[in-house]
């Protein structure tokens, strides 16, 4: 084989040759290292004595066969790519906003720095300058330090300091002169997993026609650029480790080479635009939490997974559920289900309206959820909420867009129903205990809003405490109350008594009932429960009565009811647990 550029003629110098194959088979050459340009080539094959058939040039003789062009490489840290002078102009520039820093903190200059952080946007300049953009939509040079201070000042960065990729899509595009309109060159199809067979052939599709992809690789918590598929591996462009060329290199620390073992987790694929569109609305939503996002819009369709199920949903046109990894400052291969990753959901061109968000819970944890909507002029509302999740808990928010004025974009947590009350002896503290339950909520927030004291012991306050129309609060995150009306608690020594005679949900009727809490125990030397005794009367509907040994290490219980009385004796310390349902008061243990 002979292969020249298209501007050189062919000669018999420095020809391509495979191994020999059976007859009928094919024979592959593989060609690296080309450089920019415009290729022609012909071919002829070669039996085993020798003879050789007559060249035959690829398609049409004298028609350019092939372009190559490549991504050009411009890094994050210092280095000669493109220069050494542009590098040391933005290396060391603080990343994302004063007074904030992100995993990838960069210990040696004291901040996160583009050298630390800087992985995602290099990437995003050498995608925009390979497409010849070159100057911004601010009118700045393409290069890691003007994308990032146009990020920092444009709300380009999540709170993790990762970023808004239609932001980069922004700054990658221009203002209409004439209609003074946001023009944007590329369309987005966000994180593609590279490991599922399905997605992993659109990857290859887009390398395979020229066409750049940003990947992530989890283990290194690293972003940087595919822009060729070999038979067995890809070619890259590193932003930091920049002597890199192939996705299996053997590791090379002194020189800038790292060894990826082959592997990436995801695909970011923007699609270049040959006449440019019109900046749209999108929404971004990302949970770092145990537990899984879906959504619903107004039309009924789903995005998502509901883990209950077990059941993905992908219903929503232009939209994507995914994984995004933090940005890292790591030399260190990582274990990937170490690292902790958030869902994202990514709608482009979402309809007016309103959508239904749930959290579902898949383990029990707190949670971040972070919104930003981003109406056509690149207007950004920004949201965030923190709270606790556990398995089967569901938290609904409700979302209302509006794709051409972001300020009037809201999400909110929506719940109308109140939390319900949990009472109890604590054998630690030794205390009444009180304790919300709530559908959304993990832990309701508990506290006393109105009380009387009596001191009947100046001198012994711990041993002899009474309080009288106490009132205890349950609120959940939707503001939702709970109310429980006590007439007294009272506790002197190693006793406490209690009346409990009301309760009222949200802003409704007081629901009055009486019901009494008697306990009465005695201590270890190492201070744990050596007898108790817990007696609890709900007037007209249960009364329970237990006595504790930690002699015998066992609770003998006796609870009657309208239908009879039952005894029965269980190993260890057992406690009653009174608890309310809409007024109806129940137990367990």
């Amino acid at each position: 084989m002979k292969l020249k550029k298209f501007n050189q003629s062919f000669d018999e110098q420095n020809l391509l040759e495979s191994g020999f194959v059976s007859p009928t088979s094919e024979a592959i050459i593989i060609r690296i290292g080309l450089i920019d340009g415009k290729y022609h080539w012909r071919a002829r094959t070669i039996d085993d004595k020798g003879n050789a058939s007559q060249w035959q040039e690829f398609g049409i003789a004298g028609d350019i066969d092939f372009e190559v062009k490549l991504v050009p490489l411009y890094t994050q840290v210092e280095s000669d790519y493109p220069s050494r002078s542009e590098t040391i102009r933005w290396f060391d520039d603080k990343y994302g906003p004063v007074g904030i820093n992100y995993n990838c903190f960069d210990s040696l200059l004291g901040y996160s720095s583009i050298r630390s952080c800087g992985c995602a946007i290099t990437s995003m300049v050498m995608l925009g300058r390979y497409y010849n953009i070159n100057i911004g939509i601010d009118n700045s040079s393409v290069d890691p330090g003007n994308i990032n201070n146009w990020f920092t000042n444009n709300s380009g960065y999540t709170n993790t300091g990762k970023l808004f990729w239609d932001k980069a899509i922004d700054y990658l595009g221009y203002i209409d002169q004439t209609t003074g309109k946001k023009m944007v060159r590329f369309d987005f199809d966000f994180q593609t997993d590279w490991n599922v067979v399905s997605t992993s052939s659109r990857i290859d599709d887009f390398v395979n026609f020229a066409k750049p992809a940003v990947v992530y690789n989890d283990k290194f918590g690293h972003y940087f650029i595919a822009d060729g598929k070999l038979a067995a591996t890809y070619t890259i462009k590193d932003p930091a480790k920049y002597n890199t060329k192939t996705l299996n290199d053997d590791e090379n620390p002194d020189n800038k080479i790292r060894d990826y073992n082959n592997y990436f987790a995801t695909a970011n694929l923007f699609t270049y635009l040959e006449t440019p569109k019109l900046s749209s609305a999108s929404m971004y939503i990302a949970l770092a939490s145990p537990a899984e996002l879906l959504i619903t819009d107004s039309q009924g369709r789903k995005l998502g997974k509901d883990p209950t199920t077990n059941t993905f949903y992908d219903e929503i046109p232009r939209a994507k559920y995914g994984q995004e990894g933090p940005i890292l400052t790591s030399d260190i291969t990582l274990d990937p289900n170490q690292i902790h990753k958030t869902k994202v959901i990514y709608i482009s061109e979402p309809i007016n309206g309103q959508y239904q968000l749930q959290v579902i819970g898949t383990g029990e944890g707190d949670y971040s959820l972070e919104s930003a909507f981003f109406d056509t002029q690149g207007n950004i509302n920004q949201q965030e909420f923190q709270s606790e999740t556990a398995l089967g808990y569901t938290a609904q928010y409700n979302l209302f867009t509006n794709s051409e004025n972001s300020a009037s974009t809201t999400i909110e947590l929506f719940d109308e129903t109140p939390p319900e009350a949990k009472i109890y002896f604590n054998s630690e503290t030794q205390e009444l205990e009180i304790k919300g339950i709530d559908n959304m909520t993990v832990n309701p927030i508990v506290s006393i809003i109105e009380q009387n004291n009596k001191k009947k012991d100046e001198d012994d306050e711990d041993k002899h405490k009474e309080k009288e129309n106490i009132i205890y609060q349950i609120r959940d995150e939707a503001g939702n109350t709970t109310k429980l009306f006590f007439k007294k608690i009272k506790q002197e020594g190693k006793k406490i008594r209690a009346e409990l005679e009301g309760i009222q949900y949200n802003n409704g009727g007081i629901i009055e009932f009486k019901a009494e809490f008697k306990y009465e125990w005695s201590l270890n030397q190492d201070n744990t429960i050596k007898e108790l005794e817990q007696k609890i009367k709900v007037e007209d509907q249960f009364r329970i009565k237990t006595k504790y040994s930690s002699k015998k290490d066992e609770t003998k219980i006796e609870i009657k009811t309208e239908e009879g009385k039952e005894k029965q004796i269980l190993p260890g310390l057992v406690i009653i647990k009174l608890t309310t349902e809409l007024g109806v008061f129940g137990f367990n243990f």
